[in-house]
């Protein structure tokens, strides 16, 4: 696992999913087939909505999007959410760089937002009330020179995923998907650092590995 884009809303219909990510993507034509080989060719950065998404059922009562931006989509969680009167989950890794990522909205509400990035300069974000299977911190708990410590990484986003009855590693080749795409294309890193050195951003490095 290099990079990880993906997002699950807990509904079992997943043509209602994908039509409600047509009109949220502008993306009006779609195909049905096999599962892509060019999603992550196309990769978009923080700020930009998903022009390519592969929408599918893996298992029963939860639908898989598969898409190729690695914004927090935290409108689109709150939207949709709302939209089904359910709950979404948007995971998000990078192993490169050891970034993860993990949110829950339910009915339109944030409930959860963890982001752990392992640089000098990134801190633990951890917003909502922890959930009842969580220790002291988000992640696993670890003993490190006798000294209890919690790292936030994959595995935990799987455990976490598990605790709402779903799983989040597949075989992707055994299932037919809906393909949303629209105009992509795959931006230079100076593109994007020059577009968010303009915005006077800090420049989030851990984006910027392949």
């Amino acid at each position: 696992m290099a990079s990880w884009t993906v997002f699950y809303v807990n509904e079992a219909d997943e043509e209602k999913v994908a039509d409600a990510l047509s009109e949220l993507s502008g993306i009006s034509k779609s195909a049905k087939g096999s599962n892509p080989k060019d999603l992550h060719e196309h990769r978009l950065y923080e700020g930009d909505t998903p022009s390519y998404l592969v929408v599918g059922k893996t298992q029963n009562d939860w639908t898989t999007v598969r898409h190729n931006s690695f914004d927090e989509l935290k409108e689109w969680g709150i939207l949709i959410s709302q939209k089904f009167s359910t709950k979404v989950i948007v995971t998000l890794a990078q192993s490169a760089s050891s970034y993860y990522y993990f949110s829950l909205f339910e009915n339109g509400v944030k409930i959860r937002e963890i982001a752990a990035c392992y640089s000098e300069d990134s801190e633990l974000l951890d917003v909502g009330n922890r959930f009842p299977f969580e220790g002291e911190k988000p992640g696993e708990k670890k003993d490190w020179d006798d000294e209890p410590t919690y790292h936030f990484g994959f595995e935990s986003i799987e455990t976490y995923c598990r605790h709402f009855g779903l799983e989040i590693q597949s075989d992707y080749e055994k299932y037919r998907w809906t393909i949303l795409k629209g105009e992509t294309k795959n931006s230079p890193t100076n593109e994007i650092v020059n577009r968010l050195l303009l915005a006077n951003k800090r420049k989030p490095w851990w984006r910027f590995w392949n």
